[in-house]
């Protein structure tokens, strides 16, 4: 069974196929527009015939995560036999946190908006103000989503490797109901964000 998996979550583009449980062809790259990683994936689309599609839905860089979903999306009505599966970039690190030797205790974020952070604690992730995150102990990393640093310079930027992790990559997969559904009308798709996706109402 071949894989599409597909990233633009972060400042690092990452699309590769898999097949079982490591990518025979991968590529990443820290290019800031998502025209060039098109390209890019443009090139596998040619090359290989796919039955899944797997991308990141953050939380992230909103405009290359919505990209990506609407690719999925069209991908679904052209080839209605293809299914399409989702994973959180947070969870994804926080299952190779052991691989990466990140001190115990440390945290995991993504930056929002406002000095607002998503977190991975306790199995969920959550919604925390910067000032929260100031009273943490341990180390903090943060995603990078822009090339710039993050505005709490207490914050370790970071970025993540699918290529050298495919087999944690295929136990935090789930069916993507916003993807799956092949004629989602415009207004309930702007309704649907990668945060209210990830993230319970009451904590956005």
């Amino acid at each position: 069974m071949v894989l599409l998996v597909i990233d633009t979550s972060t400042i690092l583009h990452q699309v590769g196929i898999l097949e079982g449980n490591q990518f025979t062809t991968f590529s990443s790259s820290g290019n800031d527009t998502l025209a060039g990683f098109f390209s890019v994936l443009s090139t596998f689309l040619n090359n290989f015939h796919y039955s899944e599609i797997i991308f990141c839905e953050g939380p992230g860089k909103l405009l290359g995560i919505r990209s990506t979903l609407m690719f999925a999306r069209i991908a679904k009505i052209i080839h209605p036999h293809i299914r399409i599966y989702s994973y959180s970039n947070l969870v994804f690190v926080d299952r190779i946190r052991n691989r990466l030797a990140l001190p115990p205790g440390s945290l995991i974020c993504v930056p929002r908006n406002n000095g607002q952070y998503y977190i991975f604690d306790s199995n969920q992730i959550t919604l925390v103000r910067d000032e929260e995150l100031r009273c943490h102990q341990k180390p903090i990393y943060c995603l990078s989503i822009h090339h710039r640093e993050p505005s709490n310079h207490a914050l370790i930027p970071m970025t993540y490797d699918l290529g050298n992790h495919a087999d944690i990559l295929r136990t935090i997969i789930t069916p993507n109901e916003a993807a799956e559904t092949p004629y989602y009308s415009q207004n309930e798709y702007k309704k649907w964000t990668p945060s209210r996706s990830l993230c319970p109402r009451k904590n956005a």
